[in-house]
């Protein structure tokens, strides 16, 4: 039921629905772990500037996990001239 209750918040675009959602799916907590719909929402509050969601949607690009195109622990050297 407050999964529920989250979903169509965050869908309306309720800033802290969309990190708590974000969270759920991340941790599996009320919902079945998904990390790509966790990341999904995560990026929709980091885009608005909760810093919580950009913490989660960085852990997820430094983990690897529910983005395109990275590996776990995978990190690249910044280049610089």
């Amino acid at each position: 039921m407050a999964a529920q209750l989250f979903h169509l918040a965050a869908e309306q675009g309720h800033l802290d629905a969309q990190w708590e959602l974000a969270f759920m799916y991340f941790d599996g907590e009320w919902v079945q772990q998904d990390f790509e719909e966790a990341m999904r929402l995560a990026r929709l509050a980091a885009d608005q500037g909760h810093h919580a969601g950009q913490c989660l949607l960085g852990r997820g690009y430094l983990d690897g996990l529910g983005v395109q195109g990275r590996k776990r622990g995978t990190q690249t050297a910044p280049t610089g001239s």
